[in-house]
């Protein structure tokens, strides 16, 4: 079994001093930490009612365009969970349990310290999906910034988690974007008409959140896609606003676009509407030399 090294970790780059290490456990001990992990919303729903009922009452009435929707903004959050908590545990086995190896202060040793941590079954799988999904998004990275530049999050979108931090489908994305020959400014413009139009439209099974998102991105790739079928291949921000807005007009069956004006914040986080669900969030605060904070939009 392999594990990711600590000099490729996600969000880290030193490991704690033992020193440190035990003046925050005199800390801990001193002002315990709020659970780093909050349930709330269809996850507590799942464990108190198994999976059956949060997910008819999320799910059922949607028209089937609807659910299709709704089953990728699900199945995406749970990756995204997935991938926060694989970074979670490889911090505490490579920068704790590996240096200080703390089993040897474990009553019953190695043996029963890896048996209680669920070693084969969990923590291992772990560690493995961890390394592969940070040797994925470091590449990404490496385009990104090769084409954009460092910082070319920021530049996107001011509020953006760190690079590290960002989902696999989100990176991914963004890498074909750079790739496909659209300057980093005018990325950041179709980025966020795209944004603004999915919040000033909102549908079952669409978040209203404002942050770019996956389904942005690959909204803009499709347009990409569309102009490269054409002619003139012209990736500025004017045209593919322009491809979007036709693809959009012929969606809705309507003669003139509508172009969304937000000049203030989005509305609550919020799944909108009309089922009987309660909106969900899953937060994870990871604690570094600096604490960072990640949050899965609603």
């Amino acid at each position: 079994m392999t594990t990711a090294s600590p000099s490729s970790e996600a969000g880290s780059s030193h490991a704690p001093a033992s020193g440190a290490t035990e003046a925050g456990a005199g800390i801990a001990a001193s002002n315990p930490l709020e659970p780093l992990i909050k349930f709330t919303g269809l996850t507590r729903a799942v464990q108190r009612h198994g999976p059956v009922r949060p997910l008819q009452s999320y799910l059922d009435g949607l028209t089937q365009a609807e659910m299709a929707l709704a089953v990728v903004d699900l199945l995406n959050l749970q990756h995204q969970h997935s991938e926060v908590l694989g970074v979670v545990v490889s911090h505490i086995w490579n920068y704790y349990v590996l240096p200080q190896k703390l089993w040897q202060h474990y009553k019953g040793g190695k043996h029963k310290f890896m048996e209680d941590v669920s070693y084969d079954e969990f923590v291992g799988l772990t560690l493995e999906f961890a390394s592969v999904s940070q040797s994925k998004k470091l590449r990404n990275i490496k385009t990104l910034e090769a084409v954009w530049g460092e910082g070319w999050e920021k530049q996107i979108d001011a509020d953006a988690d760190h690079p590290s931090i960002l989902s696999e489908h989100y990176l991914r994305g963004m890498a074909k974007l750079a790739n496909s020959g659209i300057t980093l400014s005018d990325a950041q413009q179709v980025l966020n008409y795209t944004m603004k139009a999915r919040i000033a439209n909102p549908r079952r099974g669409v978040r209203t959140k404002c942050a770019i998102m996956v389904a942005d991105i690959l909204k803009v790739l499709t347009a990409v896609a569309s102009v490269d079928s054409s002619p003139d291949r012209e990736y500025s921000a004017t045209r593919l606003i322009s491809t979007l807005d036709a693809a959009a007009t012929t969606g809705r069956g309507e003669t003139q676009p509508r172009t969304p004006e937000i000049a203030g914040p989005s509305a609550p986080l919020a799944i909108l509407p009309s089922s009987d669900a309660s909106p969900f969030s899953v937060e994870v605060f990871y604690y570094l030399d600096i604490p960072l904070s990640f949050v899965l939009p609603p």
